[in-house]
């Protein structure tokens, strides 16, 4: 049976706010000897996961969720210094931006600052959140990036035809089909179509084998049901 320290962990695509919140919680009260969802009754289960996830991505917690010395180490440091203590934290976890002698973070486009996430495994919009976490938790932290990357932001409105992609800057066509109410639990990604608008599928995350296969039997019914029905009309 696969042992969940299997599975790869993600760089966190919780919101930073909820991040530091939570760790502002544990600093006014007792760290606990298990970090684990009775802790989180106020987040969705989709975001339990995401902070779980998190967590875990910066050693915080163990593969049992025990609070590791590192976390310790960041609830107990004084005002003055828990920045450091996370920037620390932050430089060690994302190696794949500091340690890559090609890419130079101070320098990069918003294009290559995403596709540093997508070689990590990262697709749909997912990208968006672990890329903005990563901004405002370097912001808050004082780690310098280049003024070419800008904070993604989910559009408010359906994308529409004929936007084009702005080359330097993570904001561009991947991100303006971001729907700022899909739950933390589900992805989105588009197909492209040569001279249409593309598709947009939602699916849920981590689906398994058994899943996929199910998902594409029925996709291939419902693609071709559809197309009998414009046949007709």
């Amino acid at each position: 049976m696969s042992d969940k320290s299997d599975k790869k962990v993600l760089p966190p695509y919780v919101s930073f706010k909820s991040f530091t919140s939570f760790i502002k919680g544990l600093r006014d009260s007792t760290l606990p000897t298990q970090i684990d969802r009775s802790m989180m009754r106020s987040m969705s289960g989709a975001q339990q996961s995401s902070m779980i996830s998190a967590l875990r991505y910066f050693h915080l917690i163990d593969e049992n969720d025990k609070p590791t010395a590192p976390m310790k180490q960041l609830v107990e440091a004084s005002d003055e210094n828990q920045k450091d203590v996370l920037k620390a934290a932050l430089e060690a976890a994302y190696s794949f931006l500091f340690d890559d002698a090609e890419f130079d973070l101070e320098r990069a486009t918003g294009q290559q600052l995403a596709d540093k996430f997508r070689a990590q495994g990262i697709t749909g919009s997912t990208v968006i959140k672990s890329t903005s976490f990563f901004l405002a938790a370097a912001k808050e932290v004082g780690i310098k990036y280049s003024a070419h990357i800008k904070p993604p932001q989910a559009a408010r409105n359906a994308m529409k035809r004929g936007t084009r992609r702005q080359e330097g800057d993570v904001e561009h066509k991947e991100y303006e089909l971001e729907d700022r109410d899909l739950s933390e639990d589900r992805e989105r990604f588009e197909i492209p179509i040569p001279g249409k608008a593309s598709a947009v599928v939602i699916i849920p995350k981590e689906l398994t084998t058994e899943d996929w296969e199910m998902l594409t039997v029925m996709f291939e019914a419902y693609v071709k049901r559809l197309q009998a029905q414009h046949k007709k009309a």
